[in-house]
């Protein structure tokens, strides 16, 4: 019977192949079980000590880690040939080293980016670098064994696999402008950055590239979204270089000649219902000419500038209690607020309202139908929100919201500014 081949990827997720079956057996373990298994398929060809794998699998444990190993190797064992795998022997032991036996021929993602590198390495011409390099990079699949990143030897190989990625990544986008191919660099930086989407290197390249495409309206496009991306996710405005890129664009957009028709249909605001959610640049400079009218005509006005704060009234940090909490924010504004009215995110924990034709005496109003919607939709626990008013010069006012589950939303104005906000 011919030997078939057991596929394996450790790269984005832990899965196992045989042949052309693709088998649940990673899944189906136990997370010790899974673990001892993926160090035994990474380690097949040069073994690992028995101090090593029981180190790493029962790391601080107060148990009997030696006879735990000896019965987590047996269940192995006897697993792998449940699974519908050749009768063999899967686990083997020689000379204080556990390596997975031979039964069957063991193929890795990691095995294959990793020859692609070395043969980069010791290609003699450019081309055939090139080359070995874009299988390398076509080979990389994302984090090394994501389910199991607490482990040392995991970081390290993870840590490993990264350098290897981004240094070949970087030898291309090199190569790519020497030659002009901009759109090899685009292809490139595209691929790189859903690996590493908070890396602003590669939106930087790409951008440039669609720039050297003379493609202006793509890249305020994609900027924009980048931009977006990195302001909800990380609570970080973009770097001068990204917006340097935006600068660029922007100089160079222009529109077709067009009949006026089709000129007030591409303005037209397909939003019917609710506030108008806007990034913060063009919430500024619709803010600035709106303010103008309405100082002009006497008509009332109002910032409201809602800080997520935790139980004490400081300002959140935590990006975990951040993020759910103010898309619960961001929905309740949008959902309360009149059409007329318009907001952004200010910062990480802040959302900026301007509320148009509302004075001071009515901004309690307003407060408290965002307080109704967020105790009814279940704001996350410890997260409160202080409303500050900004009208003109005036002195601002705080309002401290408290919002507590299955108890009355409650309010109550605060005299003078808070050193927390």
């Amino acid at each position: 019977m011919e030997r078939q081949t057991l596929h394996v990827k450790f790269m984005s997720g832990f899965e196992l192949t045989y042949g052309q079956q693709s088998m649940g057996l990673a899944k189906e373990m136990s997370s010790k079980a899974r673990q001892l298994l993926a160090a035994l398929l990474y380690f097949n060809q040069t073994g690992v000590p028995r101090e090593k794998l029981i180190a790493n699998l029962y790391q601080n444990e107060d148990l009997d880690t030696g006879n735990s190993f000896k019965a987590l190797v047996f269940r192995l064992r006897r697993k792998l040939v449940q699974c519908g795998m050749p009768e063999g022997e899967y686990i083997v032991v020689k000379d204080g080293l556990y390596r997975f036996g031979d039964v069957v021929t063991v193929e890795a993602d990691t095995d294959i980016f990793r020859a692609a590198i070395a043969e980069a390495d010791e290609a003699e011409g450019e081309k055939e670098r090139a080359a070995a390099y874009m299988r390398a990079c076509d080979a990389y699949g994302g984090e090394f064994l994501p389910l199991s990143s607490e482990q040392p030897w995991v970081v390290f190989v993870n840590a490993e696999l990264m350098d290897d990625y981004t240094a070949a990544a970087r030898w291309l986008l090199r190569y790519d402008h020497r030659r002009r191919d901009y759109e090899g660099i685009c292809t490139l930086c595209k691929r790189v950055s859903t690996f590493f989407p908070f890396d602003e290197e590669w939106y930087i390249a790409r951008l440039n590239a669609l720039i050297d495409l003379g493609k202006f309206r793509q890249a305020m496009d994609e900027y924009e979204a980048i931009a977006s991306m990195l302001f909800d996710e990380m609570g970080v405005y973009p770097s001068e270089q990204l917006m340097d890129c935006a600068r660029a664009v922007s100089s160079k957009v222009t529109f077709p000649l067009s009949a006026g028709e089709d000129v007030n249909r591409a303005l037209q605001d397909a939003q019917s219902t609710g506030a108008y959610y806007c990034s913060y640049p063009g919430f500024a400079d619709s803010y600035h000419v709106l303010k103008r009218i309405m100082d002009r005509d006497g008509i009332p006005s109002c910032l409201l500038l809602c800080t997520l704060t935790d139980a004490k009234n400081r300002p959140l940090e935590d990006r975990e209690r951040i993020t759910p909490a103010i898309q619960m924010l961001r929905l309740a504004l949008g959902s309360t607020l009149r059409k007329s009215d318009m907001y952004t995110r200010y910062s990480s924990a802040q959302m900026l309202v301007m509320l148009w034709g509302t004075g001071q005496e009515n901004v309690s109003l307003i407060i408290d139908r965002v307080n109704a919607l967020l105790q009814a939709e279940g704001m996350p626990s410890a997260a409160r929100v202080t409303f500050t008013v900004l009208a003109g010069e005036e002195a601002p006012q705080f309002m401290h919201s408290v919002i507590t589950p299955a108890k009355k939303k409650s309010w109550r104005k605060l005299d003078g500014a808070t050193s927390a906000i």
